[in-house]
């Protein structure tokens, strides 16, 4: 029978991993409506490569979840005491290496999202003179006549 501590165990893991997914696929859907702003402006390539970035740390995540299916199998198969992963290139899992593996693909997305914001950030930072005196491209900014009132 799987305690109470297990099951609590289990839901915080659950929530974590939505937690991950909604900052890495949210981050995304926030790059891609701002696409069509910044095309004529320095950012394109920061916005890009970070889009790039939270949408590996996404599938990470995504990829998180198949695997800790197959680790919670594995740990009811032996009533939840399964044996260590054998050793390979000198890792040493306590645990079986599908779990082992899980556990690596979130905390990858959780860098993922932390690498892609850095990026973004950094990459501003070095254009914000051309950002803040450059006029942007007039055709991209909504005329006063198609503005509601």
């Amino acid at each position: 029978m799987i305690s109470d501590g297990v099951k609590i165990r289990a839901q915080i893991d659950s929530e974590s991993v939505r937690n991950v997914m909604l900052v890495n696929g949210g981050g995304s859907v926030v790059l891609i409506a701002l696409l069509p702003n910044i095309l004529y402006t320095p950012l394109v390539f920061a916005v890009l490569l970070t889009l790039a970035v939270w949408l590996l740390g996404l599938t990470l995540a995504v990829t998180h979840s198949v695997l800790r299916r197959k680790c919670s199998l594995i740990y009811e198969q032996y009533k939840m005491s399964p044996p260590a992963g054998t050793p390979v290139l000198g890792i040493q899992p306590k645990s079986p290496w599908v779990c082992w593996w899980s556990w690596k693909t979130l905390y990858a997305s959780i860098v993922a999202f932390l690498v892609g914001g850095a990026i973004m950030v950094t990459l501003g930072f070095f254009n914000i003179d051309q950002l803040t005196h450059e006029p942007h491209n007039e055709s991209m900014q909504p005329t006063p006549s198609a503005r509601a009132d």
